[in-house]
């Protein structure tokens, strides 16, 4: 995972990009760190599908 920052109309947003997977996976936007454990990684963001934007969550469970 890569987390970067985008500027739009001078907001600063938070982007989390998984990079090395097996396809391509769309941005989570605003993304929102909201479980950590030692087992498990949980953000909450949006995803952007052409003009459509979509409450997204990510769980990433490590092990």
């Amino acid at each position: 995972m890569h987390l970067t920052y985008r500027t739009n109309r001078n907001r600063r947003v938070a982007v989390l990009q998984l990079i090395g997977a097996d396809k391509k996976w769309p941005s989570l936007y605003d993304a929102k760190l909201v479980e950590l454990s030692a087992n498990r990684l949980r953000f909450v963001g949006a995803e952007r599908t052409g003009n459509a934007w979509h409450v997204q969550e990510w769980i990433c469970d490590l092990g």
